[in-house]
């Protein structure tokens, strides 16, 4: 696909050509970041906090702990005429995806994406140099 969709799933990928290139960005599960590290005083389950913003809080990590959405990943990975020249050529971690109601909650990940991809260009042509210059030694 070109975009990611308004529901979105740990290892759906987009994938785009940029010059020689052919890019693909795949989204994975940032799995450093736990519900439960919201626990305790001035977090989501502080009970000193303010009722409607801690009952709101807790509407939120209720969501994520049951899966509506998560923090997530994007990695970008490169190939050129067919091979891949280099994996997790760059990437971006502590995405929110799927938060929200928004029916376009989800378009700032193909962005993003799409940004990453393109600042991974003079990488991808020092890697597909570097690939060119071993296979003439």
């Amino acid at each position: 696909g070109n975009v990611f969709d308004n529901y979105a799933s740990p290892r759906d990928r987009i994938s785009r050509t940029c010059g020689l290139f052919t890019f693909f960005a795949t989204l994975e599960t940032d799995d450093v970041t736990d519900p439960h590290e919201f626990e305790g005083p001035g977090n989501a389950f502080d009970t000193s906090a303010d009722a409607p913003m801690r009952q709101e809080n807790l509407q939120v990590i209720k969501a994520w702990v049951d899966g509506y959405w998560f923090y997530g990943t994007v990695e970008i990975d490169v190939e050129y005429n067919g091979i891949f020249i280099k994996r997790r050529i760059c990437s971006l971690s502590g995405i929110e995806i799927n938060f929200g109601q928004d029916k376009h909650r989800n378009e700032y990940l193909t962005t993003t994406a799409l940004e990453l991809m393109q600042e991974s260009i003079p990488e991808a042509e020092e890697q597909r140099q570097r690939i060119i210059s071993r296979l003439a030694a």
